[in-house]
């Protein structure tokens, strides 16, 4: 999420300095801030142009483009396309926000190798295999909230596996993304939906986080005829099996 808020934060920026054809170096402090994110090696107009890199918080964007739709603006909308690397995979995006302070992501499409992603937010203590390829068709919050409004999109995890401190297959891991409506009236708690297909485990079930950021995790993970005993090892130490030789997963708390 914090990558998606430093996309958003940085179309609202530009939408306050759009100002036709001039030079966005125009609207950089002298350390190349606008607000709260940081460009580096800046070409181009507020309107069409191009960054080294962008810099918000903790996270760094590389090789950003962008291109602000004009038309959007008479609908009191900034909305711009973002190309961008990040963890060296490359992704795409639209990212508008209106009036009202909701910012909304739509057609966003990211691809990573799934190891830069142990290696950047686990520190190097574990290693991943496979490609990591996120699809969200629209994601919708608003900018004084931690909580989406409305998401829907996939997570695939082509080729899943562990490579270290245990190697492990899991095949290929599908996560579906889906807000869910509230009874009152009001969004119900993001839902992602896990599957597999093929690996040394069938994994089954789903996690929730609602707006009090209170979340749970409902998993279900049984041994194929594939796994290896090294695997069976590490479910033994880890989970214990029920009677059909499943293995559970649960756990419920708030980030």
């Amino acid at each position: 999420m914090t990558l998606f808020r430093g996309i958003v934060l940085f179309v609202v920026v530009l939408a306050a300095g759009l100002v036709l054809k001039m030079p966005i170096g125009l609207f950089l402090n002298d350390s190349g801030r606008i607000g709260p994110v940081q460009l580096f090696d800046v070409q181009g107009t507020v309107w069409s142009g191009r960054a080294a890199g962008v810099q918000f918080q903790d996270e760094r964007i590389e090789s950003i483009t962008w291109d602000v739709k004009p038309l959007h603006l008479l609908l009191g909308q900034a909305r711009a396309h973002i190309q961008f690397n990040y963890l060296d995979g490359q992704g795409a995006l639209d990212a508008s926000v209106s009036l009202g302070q909701t910012a909304q992501i739509e057609n966003a499409s990211y691809r990573a190798p799934a190891d830069n992603f142990a290696q950047h937010f686990g520190k190097g203590f574990f290693g991943l295999e496979g490609d990591v390829e996120l699809q969200i068709d629209q994601l919708t919050y608003p900018l004084n909230s931690q909580y989406v409004e409305d998401a829907k999109g996939f997570v695939y995890w082509q080729k899943a596996g562990a490579s270290y401190p245990m190697a492990g297959r899991v095949g290929n891991v599908s996560i579906e993304l889906q807000q869910q409506a509230g009874g009152d009236g009001n969004n119900g708690p993001l839902v992602a939906t896990l599957s597999n297909q093929g690996g040394e485990l069938s994994i089954d079930g789903k996690a929730t986080i609602n707006a009090a950021r209170q979340y749970t995790a409902n998993i279900t993970l049984k041994p194929t005829a594939q796994i290896t005993s090294a695997t069976q090892g590490a479910l033994d130490s880890a989970l214990r099996a029920d009677n059909q030789g499943n293995y559970h997963f649960r756990r419920q708390g708030r980030l």
